[in-house]
């Protein structure tokens, strides 16, 4: 009989044990989540906020703006995830914060979708410029967007054609006018005048950095 009492107690001050074992660990481990949580967040708020004020100004923060969003995502998710199993209170406010600073630092927007104004239907003083950067296109075709929105002009940097290329192509006929200037193309439905290469500073040289377009809108002189 003693022997049996003395087994049940050990059986019960190691299972004692065990349960205060894994309610440190499950504290210890909910400490170092929340602890890598937040240090997501402030460090993606952070990241977000000098890329909005340097931006391509400098290298790093230069490839950090080209790098997938998921990046950004998963490792706040996950740790998220983790923190919401351990401290579900402080999990769900520090979720609502992470999903405020993602939506917000990286422009996402609540609205509803907008047919666009087809070009007969727009109001008198209106001009509709679509641009876009050549390099990022990611293989796919912009034709079916232009088509969508129905621009009056049209701009393209780090264009892969010249405006003659364009002007030819029977998929952008409504474009009677265009303007290449260094890697900038410019298309439109009105007469171009001219264009300016802008210039900046830079490594001690001069760099291009932008072009100024001018259109004759209308009997109107207009820059794009």
């Amino acid at each position: 009989m003693a022997d049996a009492s003395e087994s049940s107690n050990e059986s019960l001050l190691d299972t004692a044990m065990k349960r205060r074992l894994w309610v440190g660990v499950r504290l210890w481990m909910g400490r170092l989540a929340i602890g890598g949580l937040g240090v997501w967040l402030v460090g993606t708020m952070g990241i977000l906020i000098l890329m909005r004020t340097i931006g391509e100004g400098n290298p790093l923060l230069g490839f950090l703006l080209f790098l997938p969003p998921a990046i950004w995502v998963l490792p706040g998710v996950m740790l998220g995830c983790l923190v919401m199993v351990l401290r579900f209170r402080q999990g769900l406010v520090l979720g609502v914060l992470g999903v405020g600073v993602v939506w917000v630092g990286m422009g996402y927007h609540l609205r509803r979708n907008r047919t666009p104004i087809a070009v007969k239907d727009r109001e008198e003083g209106t001009l509709v410029v679509l641009t876009n950067n050549r390099g990022q296109n990611g293989g796919h075709s912009l034709r079916p967007f232009k088509n969508w929105i129905e621009p009056d002009v049209m701009v393209f940097q780090e264009s892969s054609a010249r405006a003659s290329h364009y002007l030819k192509d029977e998929g952008y006929s409504e474009f009677l006018y265009g303007l290449s200037v260094g890697e900038f193309t410019l298309v439109s439905r009105f007469p171009v005048v001219g264009g300016v290469l802008m210039m900046g500073s830079g490594q001690g040289k001069a760099i291009p950095y932008a072009v100024r377009f001018e259109l004759d809108w209308k009997g109107r002189r207009v820059r794009v």
